[in-house]
């Protein structure tokens, strides 16, 4: 899924932010639904799995999630930005 687009703070207005916010918001709810389906698909296939396949699985969803995290921490930075020029 691609991640929704965070505006610069310093040039964005209030429905830029609000707009992105709602999108962070509903791509991290979709990647906590994917990382769930993962985790209880992960119950069927782990053990089918070589070491060397269990280190990657680890891997993408620990990227999938370092990735959302960068993405809030971007927004909150927007979102800091934005109330700076604006007071």
């Amino acid at each position: 899924m691609q991640q929704p687009a965070v505006p610069d703070g310093h040039r964005a207005d209030a429905d830029d932010i609000r707009t992105a916010r709602d999108a962070v918001l509903g791509y991290s709810k979709k990647v906590d639904e994917y990382l769930t389906c993962m985790d209880q698909r992960a119950g069927d296939i782990l053990p089918y799995l070589t070491k060397e396949q269990k280190l990657r699985w680890d891997e993408d969803l620990t990227s999938i999630h370092n990735h959302r995290r960068d993405l809030q921490v971007k927004l909150n930075e927007a979102i800091r930005a934005y109330r700076r020029q604006d007071s």
